[in-house]
């Protein structure tokens, strides 16, 4: 149970001001709360002896009213520092976790689902921020506050009184350790079946016309709602542990009240005790009630923070997969790409994906790489964006081995459009600006005509300030594809690395792109991955993949010489071109 306070050491010691000032107040507020039951008793014990004068009440009276406006003045500085406290972590922590996911390479997202990750960003993390606010509340109701009232009582109604009052309570101690391994258990069952509720919803959004098309409409509703009961089932067994919790926390104060009157009214009846003592005691046990529910509460929320922060924990210290070295170079854009027999495996297969690559590129060259679908083009350019780690030094990108580069000044120098593009739910102009924030709006409208979107601007409702939509919903898959160009482009690099990023765009489009990166791009690299072979055609390398192996490479001219795989889809691909009618 106190486990969460070690995890959350780091946020406590950084806020400790915040912190000390919270103990402070509280401990007045919880002093001055236990004061008027003993003030009563005075009264009823004066009243009882009849020695009670007008003067005598109104002091007692005056007293009360200054106390009472103390402790809520303590209760509102408490509370508003230490709710701010509770925001403050739920800020840093979604803050860390987002900068931990975007420093992350391919390999964690191989390893934790997009459910999972959102689950730790939002359920997990409230789920500490409840903790760091109505959980550090609950703990000092639950030790600071009964501490008081059990001192007060003490000294000032009846120590014997006391101390069998509270025989009870060393059950409700036992009953808490018992419980709270389970509830950890409980609630991190609870959170994985969220994880698994959230890739559901995730999928089948970003999937819904694929489900549509299939009429898999009810079979995912049904997926969904299994998920959803299998989520109710486990959230029923956490409310069956913390109900028997909330049934021992109340039978227990109970029977510490009853123990009270019981005892008390023995004391009074062999002149050990006098009823207005007797009153005070029975209100500082009643006091007690509420300290009980809090140690229930905090015992709960501490369990369930904890697992929450295992889980956001195996994010915060997931050991990074590629770390520069304390001398990285800055990489400043210039030299040859030179592949020098490399060979690669993703980090969660056993099988060789690229297989002795080699070949030399020079500084401003144009590289085509094609092959049949699954033949590794993709993960040869992936090389150059330094997104795996690599087992021998066998890439070189200017005049040193990739791994001996700054990952960030590299990328920086990249402009990297993917297969699959991504359009974020932003205005056009933003999309494009998404690499460079501080470009222009000429800027936009010069790589816009670069990458033939301008005829497309007039039929969007606003034009570049249109909406593109979640996921670029509201535009078509050549739209999307440009957009993601002109990304690249305006970020001016020093390589465009194009995946596949002309397939959406008929043949006259392609070869306008072509024709302009040609003359905008000179002298700068350029590499395109592509299936339709007119996109690599007058590039100054081509490489031909298959089974990660190159089988030949050369220009166009020396592979169509050439009797092999180059040759023959070239032909055919212009066979087709002319009965499609391109």
């Amino acid at each position: 149970m106190f486990k969460i306070f070690n995890k959350l050491s780091w946020f406590i010691k950084y806020y400790k001001k915040y912190y000390i000032l919270v103990l402070i107040t509280m401990i007045i507020s919880n002093i001055l709360i236990i004061i008027p039951p003993r003030l009563l008793g005075i009264i009823l014990d004066d009243i009882s002896s009849k020695t009670l004068t007008l003067e005598k009440l109104y002091t007692l009276v005056a007293i009360l009213v200054v106390v009472v406006l103390v402790h809520y003045g303590s209760n509102y500085i408490w509370s508003y520092y230490i709710f701010k406290a509770s925001d403050e972590i739920e800020r840093v922590t979604r803050f860390r976790l987002m900068k931990k996911y975007l420093r992350q390479s391919p390999k964690f997202f191989e390893k934790n689902t997009t459910g999972s990750l959102m689950g730790k960003a939002t359920n997990d993390v409230s789920m500490i921020s409840e903790f760091a606010g109505y959980g550090m509340m609950a703990f000092s109701d639950a030790t600071l506050y009964p501490l008081a009232i059990l001192i007060v009582m003490a000294f000032s109604v009846s120590f014997k009184l006391t101390i069998v009052s509270i025989l009870p309570l060393p059950l409700l101690f036992y009953a808490t350790k018992k419980i709270e391994t389970i509830l950890y258990a409980r609630f991190e069952q609870v959170q994985r079946s969220f994880d698994r509720l959230n890739d559901i919803v995730l999928e089948n959004i970003s999937g819904v016309r694929v489900v549509r098309s299939y009429t898999l409409e009810k079979s995912q509703t049904k997926e969904f709602e299994e998920e959803c009961l299998d989520y109710y089932e486990k959230n029923m067994n956490l409310v069956k542990v913390a109900s028997i919790y909330g049934f021992i926390s109340r039978v227990i104060p109970g029977l510490s009240m009853v123990i009270t009157i019981i005892y008390g009214t023995y004391l009074i009846g062999v002149n050990d005790l006098t009823i207005g003592n007797l009153v005070s005691a029975t209100l500082y046990i009643n006091m007690l009630v509420w300290p009980m529910f809090a140690l229930g509460d905090f015992a709960t929320i501490a369990e369930q923070a904890s697992a929450s922060m295992d889980r956001i924990n195996e994010v915060l210290n997931y050991k990074e997969d590629l770390i520069d070295n304390e001398n990285a170079i800055i990489y400043e854009g210039k030299g040859n790409i030179e592949f020098n027999n490399l060979d690669f495996y993703y980090p969660t297969s056993k099988y060789k994906v690229l297989d002795n690559i080699s070949f030399v590129l020079k500084n401003g060259q144009s590289l085509g790489v094609v092959g049949k679908t699954g033949s590794g083009k993709t993960t040869l350019v992936k090389q150059l964006l330094k997104m795996y780690n690599l087992k021998e030094k066998s890439l070189k990108v200017g005049k040193n081995y990739i791994e001996d580069l700054n990952t960030r000044s590299l990328r920086e120098k990249i402009g990297y459009v993917p297969q699959r593009h991504i359009v974020f739910s932003k205005t056009i102009e933003d999309n494009i600006k998404f690499s460079d924030s501080s470009k222009t709006h000429e800027d936009v409208e010069k790589v816009v005509e670069l990458a033939d979107f301008k005829k497309d601007l007039s039929q969007l409702p606003q034009g570049l300030n249109t909406m593109a939509g979640e996921r670029g919903v509201s535009l078509s898959g050549g739209q999307k594809q440009r957009i993601s160009i002109a990304r690249a482009l305006i970020k001016e690099p020093e390589i465009l690395i194009l995946d596949d990023s002309l397939s959406a765009v008929d043949a006259n489009t392609e070869q306008k792109i072509l024709k302009n990166l040609k003359e905008y791009r000179k002298n700068k690299t350029n590499i395109i991955t592509a299936h339709r072979l007119s996109a690599v055609q007058h590039a100054d390398l081509i490489i031909v993949l298959d089974n990660g192996k190159i089988i030949e490479q050369g220009t166009h001219e020396e592979l169509f010489m050439k009797d092999g795989w180059y040759r023959e889809q070239f032909i055919h691909q212009q066979l087709k071109g002319e009965e499609n009618g391109e």
